[in-house]
């Protein structure tokens, strides 16, 4: 009775070893999913600013260049003021979006790096 009763304890031992095996393969692949996913999420994310930051170059660009005309225009006509400052307006509105766009990406990088540099101390 003393051996079956052994028996059964390192049956359940082994059981139990294999059940916490079992766990950490499932674990495992669920983080190195999570890694091949942060990977393909930070490439999107640094195309995405580099880019934004182009286009933001450009908007810049652009209004300087609206700058310079609405200086060289006569202050005497209204409308072609009032046009230039719209198009100054826009290219200003679009400036901010780029950058709020741009800070929102490099956040997410930020958190996604953040993870990677947790992920190597483990």
């Amino acid at each position: 009775r003393s051996q079956r009763l052994k028996s059964e304890k390192y049956s359940r031992e082994i059981d139990k070893t294999n059940r916490d095996i079992t766990q950490l393969q499932t674990m495992l692949k669920q983080l190195c999913q999570q890694r091949q996913s942060d990977v393909t999420k930070q490439a999107f994310y640094e195309k995405q600013v580099s880019t934004l930051t182009v286009e933001l170059d450009e908007a810049h660009r652009q209004g300087r260049q609206y700058e310079v005309e609405k200086s060289k225009l006569n202050p005497n006509d209204i409308k072609k003021l009032q046009a230039q400052e719209i198009k100054i307006s826009n290219y200003q509105n679009k400036v901010k979006s780029l950058t709020i766009q741009i800070k929102s990406y490099k956040d997410k990088l930020g958190q996604i790096r953040k993870l990677q540099s947790m992920h190597k101390e483990d």
